[in-house]
This record gives structure tokens, sequence and C-alpha cells, in this order.
């Protein structure tokens, strides 16, 4: 065998031993423990909703544009909402600021800008952005969908 091989193949064998796996279907009794990462498998819309028209939302040279619909936040976990089910009528258009990101964007789709419509969207909020939206828009309380 090479000599490049046989480093190859020991450090595959160290690192599917480190790998955490399941056996029968079942989840590590570490995970299941944690009530955080069962609440973040388990997401789903809260009480909140938010009909909106016309809304923009501008993240580096994304452009979403939620024209008519509802947004549907998520339950909060550990008192902070991480993100919202769109439905309804949209606009997302990726504009790269850079040449390089422009010719290879156009290599890919034939134009050095991406527009795309769409009727649902899941958006996960790592940053300010829940809060963003909560200052726009006018939520109401009902049960969930």
């Amino acid at each position: 065998m090479s000599r490049f091989l046989w480093p190859a193949l020991l450090l595959l064998s160290l690192s599917t031993r480190s790998l955490p796996f399941l056996t029968n279907g079942q989840q590590r009794e570490s995970s299941a423990a944690d009530p955080v990462y069962l609440a973040l498998r388990q997401m789903q819309p809260g009480e909140e909703r938010a009909s909106v028209e016309e809304v923009e939302l501008r993240r580096d040279a994304g452009h979403f544009v939620f024209h008519r619909g509802t947004f549907y936040f998520l339950a909060p976990i550990m008192g902070r909402t991480l993100g919202a089910i769109f439905v309804g009528e949209g606009t997302f258009t990726l504009s790269p600021p850079l040449e390089v990101e422009q010719q290879f964007l156009a290599h890919l789709t034939g134009t050095g800008e991406l527009r795309e419509t769409f009727e649902e969207a899941v958006i996960y909020f790592t940053d300010g952005t829940g809060e963003e939206l909560r200052r726009w828009l006018a939520i109401t309380q009902a049960p969930p969908p």
C-alpha cells in the first residue's frame, strides 16, 4: 500500500471510533437528558403571528421582500424566539457585491443576480432579526396552525 494510504486509514479508524452512534434507533442517554437539545429538535409554531405586506429584510447580499402573507413565529426556547415560518408571496434576490462573485453566479445561473419567488420560507434567527421583525410587525396571538 502507498505510504499516504496508511495514515489516512489510521485517521479514519480513529475518527469512527470517537463518533457517537445510535443503537437500535435509540438516542444516547446524554442527548435525551438535555432539555434544550430536545426543545430544539421539537421546534413548532407558537401562538404569535403577524400578517405582512411589502416587508423588506436585507442581510448582506440577500434581499427578501415578503409581499403578502403571514409570519408564524416559532415557540420560544429558553425565552428566545429562534425562527419563523412565512406563508404567502415573497421574493428573494441575491446581488453579490464582488465582481468575482457576480461572475461565478453568472457562470452557474446565466446572470449576475439571482431572483427567486417563493410561497413558503422557514427563517432561523441567529442574530437580532427576530427582534427587528417584532418591532416592524403587529404581532397577534392565536393558536398554532
